[in-house]
């Protein structure tokens, strides 16, 4: 089994990447990404930490299955925040075309995160039963044949 969390979105020829994680892969082996969604997302902050892909459903597994992996599952995630976060990379939109990059990643007060990372837990326990139709980030469970 490979993990690949928030990396190969960060690599140019990414259905190489993939095609190297299916090659190290023993066969039926599993691959798990997580991967930021929809490119109209796109921000300073995407400069900011080096993504080169902002990805669909439809247009990762395309890229998966030319790689030479079959996806066995495939959701958003982060959605319950989805809404407020659209709105706040169109806000913030004017300022990323100004070439200032930078991340959104700052320290919250401790209520704050907590209240969170209780949110996004409940959202993870939820994943493996539940499609999200939307949201900031793609999971994708891929299997090699």
């Amino acid at each position: 089994m490979s993990f690949s969390f928030d990396v190969i979105c960060n690599i140019d020829d990414d259905v190489s990447a993939f095609a190297e994680l299916c090659r190290v892969l023993k066969p039926g082996g599993r691959l798990i990404a997580q991967l930021p969604a929809y490119r109209f997302l796109w921000s300073a902050h995407d400069v900011a930490v080096g993504h080169k892909h902002r990805y669909t459903a439809a247009e990762l597994t395309r890229r998966i299955e030319r790689a030479g992996l079959a996806v066995e599952r495939m959701t958003y995630l982060n959605a319950l925040l989805f809404p407020l976060e659209v709105v706040a990379r169109l806000w913030r939109r004017p300022e990323s075309a100004n070439g200032n990059a930078h991340s959104d990643l700052v320290p919250l007060p401790r209520p704050l995160n907590s209240a969170l990372a209780q949110l996004f837990s409940a959202e993870m326990r939820a994943a493996p039963r539940v499609h999200f139709p939307y949201g900031l980030s793609l999971l994708v469970v891929a299997r090699k044949a």
